[in-house]
C-alpha cells in the first residue's frame, strides 16, 4: 500500500469527517461523540455574516455560536472574527473557543482564565476542510479537550479563508500567525469565556508554521497579550527543505508542493498557478479546491514533480523566494520556546527541525528542545504531552522556573 504522509495529515484522514486533529484526539482517549445543533445552516448563516464584514479591529467579534457535542465540563462556541490577511486587509476568520463550563476549571482568576492558542495541521484549503465546521462537531479539536478540563481557555484557529469567505494562503505564515493571534482576542472579547491576557501558543505541523510567526509578531502585532510561551510541535518551519524531503523521499510529496504553490498564489494574486501546471496538475488543483487533503494526497499519490509542474516551483521563481520567505517568518526573537520533535517522523524530519533550532538560538530565542526517539508526525502528541503540559503549567506560574534552553556553542 503506498504511504500517504503529510504536514498534518496522518494516517488515513478522510474528507469531510475524520480531520488531521481526530488522530491526534484519539490518541488523548478523549470522546468525540454530541451533535451540534443547526450545523450547516449555523456554518452558513456566519459565514453569511461575514460577507457582509463591516470594518473591525483586530480580533474583534463577529459572531459567537454555541456549539454541542464537548465533554461534559467545557462549553464550546464557533466563532468568526477580524483579522488581517497578508496585505493587511480587514477579513473575517472563524475558529474555535472552549472554556470551563460554570462549576468546572475551579475558581476564575480575577484577571481571567489562562488561554491555549491553538493552531492545527494540514486539512486542506476548502471551507468544508474547516476545523470549526468538522463533522461529529468538536471532532476536529478532540486533542485540547485536555487542556481546557485543566482550567484553561482555548482558543483554537481556522486560519483566513478557511471556513470564512476567500481563499486559504496555505503555509504562508504571517496571516496565519496573526489569525492565531487574534482569535486569542476574540475569546477575550466573549464574556462567558472568562478569557485572560495570559497567552501560551500552541502550533502542530502547519501550526507551528503558524505559532512561531506569532511568536515573532506577537510584541508588536499584539502588545496587549501576556504572550508567555510558545509550543511549536512537528513544525512546518523550514518550508523550502521540508517541501524537498517530501518531493524526494515521500510518494505523496507532490501533493504539499502543490498546496504551497496555491499558497503563494493565493498571497501573492499575480502568480498565475494555472500557467505553471501541466494538464494532469490543473486536475490536482481542481481537487484540491473542493475536497480536503487526504483526497488530494489519495489524488497525487506516486506522481513526479515533472507530472504535475512546468518547471520545478523550490528552483524557479516566482515561488522559490517565496517559499524561502516562509521560514524568515518564524525565525526571530519571541518569548520561550518548547518545541517537539519526534526522531522517526517521516514528514517534518529531525534534520531539518534541528537546523532550525540552531537559527532560533541564533536569533537570541530561548529554546527547549524535547525529541522522541521512536515518535513519528501522528504520534508525537502521544509521546509528548506529558511535557508539554507539564511545560505549560509552568510557564503560567506567576514565577516560572527558568526554561531549559539547548541554545549554546552546540546544538
Amino acid at each position: 500500500m503506498a504511504r500517504r504522509a503529510d504536514p498534518g495529515v496522518p494516517g488515513r484522514m478522510r474528507t469531510r469527517g475524520v480531520l488531521a486533529y481526530a488522530a491526534l484526539a484519539l490518541l488523548l482517549a478523549v470522546p468525540l461523540a454530541g451533535c451540534l445543533a443547526g450545523t450547516s445552516s449555523g456554518a452558513a448563516a456566519s459565514n453569511g455574516e461575514a460577507e457582509q464584514l463591516a470594518p473591525g479591529a483586530p480580533g474583534s467579534l463577529i459572531t459567537a455560536t454555541p456549539v454541542a457535542g464537548a465533554p461534559a465540563g467545557i462549553v464550546a462556541w464557533r466563532v468568526i472574527y477580524h483579522t488581517r490577511d497578508q496585505n493587511g486587509t480587514d477579513v473575517a476568520a472563524s475558529g474555535v473557543v472552549l472554556s470551563p463550563a460554570p462549576g468546572h476549571g475551579g475558581t476564575v482568576p480575577p484577571g481571567g482564565r489562562r488561554v491555549v492558542a491553538f493552531g492545527h495541521g494540514t486539512t486542506g484549503v476548502a471551507d468544508a476542510c474547516a476545523p470549526s465546521l468538522t463533522q461529529p462537531p468538536l471532532s476536529a479539536v478532540g486533542s485540547t479537550f485536555s487542556l481546557a478540563q485543566q482550567g484553561y481557555v482555548v482558543a483554537a484557529a481556522d486560519y483566513i479563508g478557511l471556513g470564512t469567505p476567500g481563499d486559504h494562503a496555505i503555509y504562508v505564515a504571517r496571516p496565519a500567525g496573526q489569525a492565531l493571534l487574534d482569535v486569542v482576542r476574540a475569546a477575550r472579547a466573549l464574556p462567558a469565556a472568562h478569557a485572560g491576557s495570559n497567552v501560551i501558543i500552541w502550533g502542530y505541523s502547519q501550526g507551528g508554521q503558524a505559532a512561531l510567526a506569532a511568536g515573532v509578531m506577537a510584541a508588536g502585532y499584539a502588545p496587549e497579550l501576556a504572550v508567555r510561551g510558545i509550543v511549536a510541535m512537528s513544525p512546518l518551519a523550514d518550508l523550502p527543505r521540508s517541501l524537498a524531503s517530501l518531493r524526494d523521499e515521500n510518494n505523496t510529496g507532490v501533493a504539499y508542493v502543490l498546496l504551497a504553490a496555491y499558497g503563494v498564489s493565493v498571497a501573492y494574486p499575480a502568480v498565475n498557478l494555472v500557467a505553471d501546471l501541466t494538464p494532469r496538475g490543473k486536475r490536482l488543483l481542481s481537487i484540491l479546491q473542493r475536497e480536503c487533503a487526504g483526497d488530494l494526497v489519495t489524488a497525487s499519490t506516486g506522481l513526479t514533480e515533472a507530472q504535475v509542474f512546468q518547471h520545478d516551483p523550490l528552483t524557479t521563481e516566482p515561488y522559490a523566494s517565496r517559499f524561502a520567505a516562509q521560514g524568515k517568518a518564524v525565525i526571530g526573537v519571541m518569548p520561550p520556546l518548547l518545541l517537539l520533535q519526534g526522531d522517526a517522523d517521516d514528514v517534518i524530519r529531525r534534520p531539518i527541525t534541528d537546523g532550525v533550532v540552531r537559527d532560533l538560538c541564533s536569533a537570541g530565542t530561548a529554546v527547549d528542545y524535547h525529541r522522541y526517539p521512536t515518535a513519528g508526525h501522528s504520534t508525537v502528541f502521544n509521546a509528548s504531552a506529558h511535557d508539554m503540559y507539564t511545560w505549560i503549567a509552568n510557564r503560567f506560574l506567576a514565577s516560572p522556573a527558568p526554561v531549559h534552553s539547548v541554545c549554546g556553542p552546540v546544538l
